[in-house]
């Protein structure tokens, strides 16, 4: 084999080893698609977590959040099976965002006054962003921005 023909075989080889070293480094991006949410999250969700306590001085808490097909979403936070939040409105997802606008608000104490209670106010309407942490259809981890709170909600019901 002449030299001119061995540097030239050189050349070629060289050349692909490279294109195949820069075709391996492809950018970092998640080529996985997006989890849709939409589907996962429709159902009624609660937590209570402090419904099985021995003292019986401590609240029986439960929050709720059911995610209708139709777009509306109602939240309950009740105390004591007495008194608490009920909030009805709509929402949409966006991402892992849940954005939900609550339009009917009703807030009562322990004595059965309007007030506010979990940052709702009786009678006003408010705007809750949601952040799904993860969802697999059974069990739904959410932070709630308002408050700064991570939900665990399990026990989920399709209506």
């Amino acid at each position: 084999m002449k030299k001119t023909d061995l540097k030239t075989l050189l050349a070629i080889l060289l050349m692909a080893v490279i294109s195949v070293s820069l075709t391996a480094c492809g950018d970092d991006k998640n080529d996985e698609p997006d989890t849709d949410y939409s589907s996962l999250v429709k159902g009624v969700w609660w937590t209570n977590a402090e419904l099985f306590t021995d003292d019986e001085d401590e609240p029986w808490i439960v929050e709720e959040i059911n995610f209708a097909s139709s777009g509306k979403v109602t939240y309950m936070y009740t105390v004591d099976n007495i008194w608490g939040v009920i909030a009805e409105g709509n929402y949409s997802i966006d991402g892992n965002k849940i954005t939900a606008s609550y339009t009917s608000v009703s807030v009562y104490d322990k004595y059965g006054n309007s007030g506010t209670v979990v940052g709702f106010t009786d009678k006003k309407q408010k705007t809750v962003t949601y952040t799904i942490v993860s969802c697999n259809g059974q069990k739904l981890v959410i932070k709630d921005e308002s408050r700064g709170i991570t939900l665990t909600l399990t026990d989920r019901k399709l209506l």
